[in-house]
């Protein structure tokens, strides 16, 4: 059988119940339709055997709006992909950002086709030229190998990276969370400052101490933070109308909040393109980013990490088995109730970073320092990395409408921006919260944010590790109800 190069658009990729097919030439014109109940590699190969040609298949009233990208259109990036990467079982992955043009070109002259559900077409003999989506995610490539039963599957992380934690040890914890044993600190020799340290750590006990661990998994890890085009798109009928909002019995501060989206929404359309670098979500509550995690698994096929159900009893409260209640709210109804959230374990889906992953992905490998620069306290080290109060013009910033774009400062070793600065992120405990007087929340806020400013700390007893543990890896404790913060999303891979 000569090469077949196809694309089959439909969602799922794989039961089409009562769904009929048309089948296009290259150049547009119409060449068949067929009808499956459940569409298969038979049912494709019986229904297009009388083909010697490339073609594309499209479902009759399906979700794409185009079945190719126009001719002439440039990729950005070009992956080469061996058939020696994949066994029966294998899955290749790769990354590209939001709305580029990638080609995907295979080694060999195997026969079969290509399925993905992406804006797409044959660019050459082997090779697939796809559009990646506009939101942050994951997108899926398959050749159907038409001589045997194997199918190529290639993931594309969009918007994110795919990071093997399994390589080396990472070290976890914090090293600005401790209380003194005694006031008085006995110095052995008080003209050894190496000694002098010594003394003052052993009378410390740390909450959380850091120490190192292995982590044999892959995670998909946001490269970016999620932005507000994002979230506007994702939750797009929770987001109120300005007119609803203006009838709403609210007290102010939850009338701004509802505002701010409900003017985002408004100047926004339902599937416009999200930019990569858009500004980031930076006034939310964990409500809101549970519900955002839930639609981008749901988005995908994905089972949610997240059971949220109406909660009666005295909130915040956390459960042994890592269930924890908190404040809800309806931002289409604007009230605000208590809500139970419990993970679930067997899920595949998108969730928010529990504390020592999140420490980990700022770290970025780094095991030695206590700052993701080593342990310079030089601000200009930090700036080159994160975004601060003084290091914009603060007098002009709209603090939590109008932030600067993610994206635009210096990566990570791992490839992640903004894990310091810009805006505070969302970390969860799956469990007991360490931290004194804190014990009934899972969540805290990391990395520091905007507000965050080399004069915050000017009456601290210690000024350089209160502001330098806030803007790297420790946390700030979440207050609940709180409408100050960011987030980004993390998948944990099943390893084969």
């Amino acid at each position: 059988m000569k090469m077949l190069q196809l694309f089959l658009l439909f969602i799922g990729m794989g039961v089409a119940f009562s769904a009929t097919f048309d089948v296009y030439g290259i150049d547009g014109k119409h060449l068949s339709r067929f009808s499956a109940d459940e569409l298969t590699r038979n049912v494709i190969v019986n229904n297009t055997a009388h083909l010697s040609r490339s073609f594309v298949i499209k479902e009759v009233g399906g979700s794409s709006s185009t079945t190719q990208l126009p001719k002439g259109t440039i990729s950005e990036e070009r992956f080469a992909i061996s058939s020696s990467d994949f066994t029966a079982s294998s899955e290749k992955w790769i990354e590209a950002d939001k709305n580029e043009n990638i080609s995907i070109c295979l080694d060999d002259s195997s026969s079969g086709g290509w399925a993905t559900d992406l804006n797409s077409r044959i660019e050459s003999s082997g090779c697939l030229q796809v559009r990646t989506p506009n939101l942050a995610g994951s997108a899926k490539v398959e050749f159907w190998l038409t001589d045997s039963v194997d199918v190529y599957k290639i993931n594309i992380a969009v918007g994110m990276k795919l990071i093997d934690l399994s390589t080396q040890r990472h070290k976890v914890g914090a090293y600005d969370e401790y209380r003194e044993k005694s006031n008085f600190v006995f110095y052995t020799d008080i003209f050894d400052s190496a000694a002098s340290a010594k003394d003052e750590e052993a009378n410390r006990i740390y909450s959380y101490p850091e120490r190192m661990v292995s982590v044999d998994a892959q995670y998909l890890v946001d490269k970016y933070m999620v932005t507000n085009c994002e979230f506007v798109q994702a939750l797009w009928d929770s987001v109120p109308s300005p007119s609803a909002v203006s009838k709403m019995n609210v007290n102010n501060a939850f009338r701004r909040f509802l505002t701010m989206w409900s003017d985002r929404k408004a100047s926004s359309k339902k599937g416009e393109t999200c930019t990569a670098l858009d500004s980031a979500t930076n006034y939310l509550t964990l409500h809101e980013a549970l519900l955002y995690a839930n639609a981008r698994s749901v988005r995908e096929g994905l089972t949610p990490v997240y059971n949220i159900e109406v909660y009666t009893d005295t909130v915040p409260k956390l459960w042994s088995d890592s269930s924890f209640a908190i404040v809800g709210e309806s931002l289409k109804k604007g009230t605000t109730f208590k809500i139970k959230v419990t993970y679930n374990q067997e899920s595949d889906g998108y969730r928010l970073p529990f504390y020592d992953e999140r420490v980990i992905f700022a770290r970025a490998g780094d095991t030695t320092g206590h700052f993701a620069w080593g342990d310079s306290q030089n601000i200009d080290s930090a700036k080159a990395m994160a975004w601060f109060g003084d290091s914009i013009a603060s007098e002009k910033m709209n603090w939590f409408a109008s932030i600067p774009p993610v994206g635009l400062k210096k990566p990570n070793a791992f490839g992640l921006y903004d894990m310091f600065g810009l805006a505070a992120e969302f970390a969860l405990f799956p469990g007991e919260n360490p931290y004194i007087n804190r014990k009934n929340t899972p969540a805290v806020l990391m990395g520091g944010g905007i507000l965050t400013t080399t004069w915050d700390s000017t009456a601290a007893k210690n000024t350089s590790r209160q502001l330098w543990s806030l803007i790297t890896y420790s946390h700030r404790l979440y207050n609940e109800g709180g409408r100050e913060s960011g987030f980004r999303l993390v998948r944990r891979l099943k390893k084969e």
